[in-house]
């Protein structure tokens, strides 16, 4: 049983589909709402959304997406709508600031959601303390994923900032099944070697892998520190990448898949069998069906 809310409204019968999306790259999920807006037809009350306004989405009895309209499309006859609609951690994206901040990663979140007016919900304690200088072109998106070294998954829950590790939970596939799926497997971007390097220029860390420079040949990246000085090594060791196992496959839908928790597969006849960690998921209900689609990539 599915639900769409606009503002105090159920709209769910006008709906033609829904998607919920979420990247391991983005402050928070992102809905797209297509609709029918009828404005001529006396059955229906006239549906006139404009930016700022509420959106839920409710479906196998969880919540997938809470947050306002970004953006309002209608097609050509004005028919039809879209409605593109962004969770509140969204703000982290929409602002910057010049200044410098130190401490432990939650404590830096902390400031930076006052900063953009964002609640702040449960944050991950990682330990450390870092020092992120002030920068020019940076948003507070792109400070909180320095300050836990890009090592963790945002999301909104009840309004309110969520941080959490990757990898928190694994989930095996359902008893319904997989709908279809595609794998591949590159060396397109491995890195056989990373270097990192302090603001000024300083070597601070160098790791190689030979063994992997004999099968696909040297591959060698520099990077610049982010974070204490003293986790330049495993900076280094990190951006190290080989042989790239990805997949795409979609599922039953299942409110409980959500980006950076893992994914045990027992499908290596089809290249993908292992342990994957989940990139990106998109949610999707049309015509009374939910399926799940989920991006992965092999640890």
């Amino acid at each position: 049983m599915s639900r769409v809310v606009w503002k105090d409204r159920d709209i769910t019968g006008l709906v033609l589909s829904v998607t919920v999306e979420h990247t391991l790259e983005a402050a928070g999920r992102e809905a797209r709402v297509q609709a029918l807006c009828a404005p001529r037809d006396g059955q229906f009350a006239p549906l006139n959304p404009t930016c700022g306004d509420p959106v839920t989405v409710t479906a196998a009895g969880a919540e997938l997406f809470a947050g306002r309209v970004e953006r309002v499309e209608w097609d050509s006859r004005g028919t039809k709508l879209e409605l593109v609609c962004l969770e509140p951690s969204a703000l982290l994206a929409k602002n910057e600031v010049y200044r410098a901040f130190s401490g432990s990663p939650m404590a830096i979140a902390t400031q930076l959601c006052r900063l953009c007016h964002l609640p702040v919900g449960s944050l991950w304690d990682k330990q450390g303390s870092v020092f992120l200088p002030p920068t020019c072109g940076k948003s507070l998106l792109a400070l909180l994923r320095e300050a836990y070294g890009g090592d963790c998954v945002l999301e909104s829950r009840g309004g309110a900032l969520v941080v959490r590790p990757v990898g928190e939970r694994t989930h095996l596939p359902g008893s319904g099944g997989v709908y279809s799926l595609r794998a591949a497997h590159s060396c397109e971007n491995a890195v056989t070697g990373a270097c990192v390097i302090s603001a000024q220029g300083q070597t601070l860390a160098q790791v190689t892998r030979p063994e992997w420079e004999d099968v696909m040949g040297c591959r060698r990246k520099v990077y610049t520190l982010v974070g204490a000085q003293s986790g330049a090594e495993a900076q280094a060791a990190a951006h190290l990448s080989a042989l790239a196992q990805t997949g795409q496959l979609e599922l039953p839908g299942d409110p409980a898949l959500r980006c950076g928790d893992h994914l045990q597969l027992e499908l290596g006849r089809y290249g993908l069998g292992g342990t994957y960690r989940i990139r990106w998921v998109a949610h999707r209900l049309e015509a009374g069906v939910f399926t799940t689609t989920l991006g992965v990539i092999g640890l």
